[in-house]
């Protein structure tokens, strides 16, 4: 059976999952590798890893699935990429409390090429209960009005990771 493009975006999506404790890191990035491999059949091909964990990057260098790997946060610092890199971005397992800020979407939009994707994953509950992803929706909304991307989707899923309900964003990069 060949999976879709919606169906790998799901299995995505539901594979990378905050708190995965250490010992399951191996598991989760040996459930990524099949993923990379049918998005480089549907002709994706520059993927690159960025975490602000050494240990994940390590891990995901075993996987051969990536060209570069990227040690850094992701907020308001401009990253070491040149703008209009990538065709898309996918953020999951970030928007997380603790993790990354709403700020960091205008760096994900920085290097992703005019007509490209920015796809970001949340558990629906820290969109109710984490005061800073309360900005979070008001923020796409606020870069829309600026002519920076529009909205392509807003997929509310069910069971998205450990029995919460996930909320998938999918934006067009003008």
């Amino acid at each position: 059976m060949t999976d879709t493009p919606e169906d790998i975006h799901h299995r995505l999506w539901h594979v990378l999952t905050p708190g995965i404790p250490r010992e399951q890191s191996q598991e989760l990035y040996r459930t990524w590798a099949p993923l990379y491999e049918q998005l480089q059949k549907l002709g994706f091909s520059n993927l690159d890893a960025l975490d602000a964990s050494q240990e994940m990057l390590d891990i995901a260098q075993t996987k051969q699935v990536y060209n570069n790997f990227i040690l850094d946060f992701l907020g308001t610092n401009r990253l070491n990429i040149e703008d209009d890199t990538y065709d898309a971005t996918s953020c999951c397992g970030a928007f997380c409390e603790g993790h990354v800020k709403c700020d960091c979407l205008e760096e994900l939009i920085r290097v992703v090429k005019p007509g490209g994707f920015v796809c970001v994953g949340i558990r629906k509950f820290f969109l109710e209960t984490v005061e800073e992803y309360h900005k979070l929706e008001p923020l796409m909304a606020d870069l829309q009005r600026r002519g920076l991307w529009e909205p392509v989707s807003r997929h509310v899923t069910q069971d998205y990771c450990e029995g919460y309900d996930g909320v998938v964003f999918l934006f067009k990069v003008k």
